[in-house]
């Protein structure tokens, strides 16, 4: 049963504290400069890469994670192979379902989040061994982050409602400081057996040296927490948005994934009431990024194909990018560039890398 609602939670993942919170409605600017991306440089990936689930770019590497192979592959900027990661099992540095990377800028290491095997391994950038940190209590681990002295963390807590004999997920964000002093951020509460696909209620954050933006992925709301650095809930930003529709590819994609995922719930005989429609619209954000100069940026989609909103200081869109097609993949910001991994399995993953006015 743990194992399937840990495949639901991927699968998933993959398609207020003030009394006083301060909503902007109205992003867009009358004058707000448009521009495309401009691709410096394009590289196709070693065939060895055939799956991405996430990856980052830091200290002159990318990392990246794939959950199926349960190998991380460290590369080059040109997206040459440096080394492959690829040890299975649950002992220390291995993997049984590797699902995030993030990167440790304090302790000067890179980190993979193993949801399985429920920790966080720990490694040097060159990719040696560190040390594994186990989280108890029936929680996932998904991410942590800084923010000044303070740490972001966020995991997936488990829980057994005995009443009705199910097993409710929680998403948690809370914000540490030095004295384990915690601040709840964000927490929910829902039943990953009878959830919609289309709306969901796992929540996606990013953070500034000055700020905390949290929001929920689905397929209508625009909608954007901002926390400062003390944990006070201080504004709320949103956008109106209309539902686009996938394309046929990609429909056609998500439908066999969902086959191999209802065929796993058949087979392990548990009672699932997951409603599967709505997984044909876009959702309203589809990432977070903090770009070069610290703003925010929104990565969404509209009728003409991906749409990065840029947010400034006041919470308003001060500049928008355009994507250079429908097909844009997972994207970092590394040294005043955007790195970009698009592609697939059978054609192969190609590595972009832009430059851009922030």
């Amino acid at each position: 049963m743990r194992k399937i609602i840990l495949i639901l939670i991927g699968f998933l993942l993959t398609i207020s504290l003030a009394a006083d919170v301060e909503v902007i409605e109205n992003l867009l600017q009358t004058k707000v400069s448009k521009q495309e991306l401009k691709l410096e440089h394009s590289y196709n990936l070693s065939e060895d890469v055939d799956e991405i689930t996430d990856f980052i770019v830091t200290n002159d590497r990318i990392y990246f994670a794939n959950i199926q192979a349960k190998t991380v592959t460290i590369l080059d900027l040109e997206g040459k192979i440096v080394r492959i990661l690829d040890q299975t099992g649950r002992g220390p540095g291995e993997f049984s379902m590797p699902s995030i990377v993030f990167d440790d800028t304090q302790n000067n290491c890179f980190c993979v989040v193993d949801q399985m095997n429920q920790r966080t391994s720990y490694f040097s950038y060159d990719g040696d061994y560190i040390e594994d940190i186990l989280f108890k209590e029936m929680r996932i681990p998904m991410r942590v982050s800084y923010i000044g002295n303070k740490k972001i963390f966020y995991f997936m807590g488990l829980e057994i409602d005995r009443e009705k004999g199910s097993i409710l997920s929680k998403p948690t964000i809370q914000l540490v400081e030095e004295d384990e002093k915690k601040t709840t951020l964000y927490i929910n509460s829902f039943n990953p057996l009878q959830m919609s696909i289309s709306q969901s209620n796992i929540p996606v954050f990013i953070n500034s040296e000055k700020n905390i933006f949290i929001t929920e992925l689905n397929s209508e709301n625009y909608k954007i927490m901002i926390f400062n650095e003390k944990g006070e809930h201080i504004k709320d930003i949103t956008k109106k948005f209309k539902k686009v529709k996938k394309s046929e590819s990609d429909i056609e994609e998500i439908e066999n994934r969902l086959e191999e995922v209802k065929k796993q719930i058949k087979a392990s005989g548990a009672e699932i009431n997951m409603d599967f429609s709505g997984y044909e619209f876009e959702n309203a954000i589809s990432a977070m990024l903090i770009g070069p100069k610290g703003n925010l940026w929104i990565q969404t989609v509209d009728k003409d194909g991906i749409l990065f909103d840029i947010i400034g200081n006041e919470g308003k869109i001060i500049r928008q990018y355009r994507g250079k097609d429908d097909k844009f993949g997972i994207c970092k910001f590394y040294n005043d560039k955007m790195y970009e991994i698009t592609g697939d399995e059978d054609d192969g993953f190609v590595l972009n890398v832009y430059t851009l006015k922030d």
